[in-house]
């Protein structure tokens, strides 16, 4: 059994050990804490051994003197969590071309959810995770299969057009597509919709801003907002996303 114990503007943080494995009494809540304050100040090291992490906690003395500690934590007692945000983009040439490839997916990982920019589901997923059906264009809308695909089955959330400033269907066209037939669906039968996702460039921003304005004009806005960043600089797309 052993204790860590630190005082200071970080929360007193308690590991017990016994025999390996972690008892009830250890603090999670501490934990959680410290990491939040150690995620904002950026002083997470991961050690290049995947079964350790150390966490270094800087703080000051009840006499004002700086303090560091090093914890050295086996990852196998922190509390297990994973979080689910991830979509599987599987694309409809994989089903006609590669379908056995679905099985070197991790399907108890940080995938949430599976969509191909189509209607259809992709049969060899297996029900192994939730499908989210596209209307990729108006042939989603137009064609009596396909707009079935998308309005009568049990599909949570919905993608609503794919890039359309690229396919010539005006902000105000889907406005209109929009509240006559996914309105709708969200108020019968609680479906969810991802909006318009539009290209990472100067038209596609317009026509985003533009669709959104006239919807929540409406008092109907999408749940989720859909982009397409295009570029090879991690930074400038997280940048986009927090300006869009």
């Amino acid at each position: 059994m052993y204790w860590r114990r630190w005082h200071g503007s970080v929360d007193v943080v308690r590991f017990k050990n016994v025999e390996g494995n972690v008892t009830d009494d250890f603090d999670v809540r501490a934990l959680h804490l410290a990491l939040r304050r150690l995620r904002k100040t950026k002083k997470i090291t991961n050690f290049p051994q995947p079964s350790f992490i150390c966490f270094h906690f800087h703080s000051k003395s009840r006499n004002g003197f700086p303090q560091v500690l090093n914890v050295f934590l086996p990852t196998q007692y922190l509390p297990r969590m994973v979080i689910k945000k991830r979509c599987l983009l599987w694309d409809w040439t994989n089903t006609a071309n590669l379908p056995h490839a679905i099985e070197k997916i991790n399907f108890d990982g940080p995938l949430c959810s599976v969509a191909n920019w189509n209607a259809w589901s992709p049969p060899e997923v297996k029900n192994r995770l939730p499908f989210r059906p596209t209307v990729r264009g108006m042939d989603q809308i137009t064609e009596p299969n396909e707009w079935g695909m998308v309005s009568n089955n049990e599909h949570e959330i919905i993608h609503y057009f794919n890039e359309p400033e690229r396919a010539g269907i005006t902000p105000q066209q889907a406005a209109d597509i929009w509240m006559e037939k996914m309105v709708p669906l969200r108020k019968e039968k609680g479906k969810k919709f991802v909006s318009p996702g539009c290209a990472s460039d100067a038209s596609g921003e317009a026509w985003l801003d533009e669709f959104m304005k006239k919807v929540e004009a409406l008092n109907e806005p999408p749940e989720y907002l859909g982009l397409h960043y295009y570029g090879p600089d991690g930074f400038a797309a997280i940048s986009y996303i927090e300006r869009m």
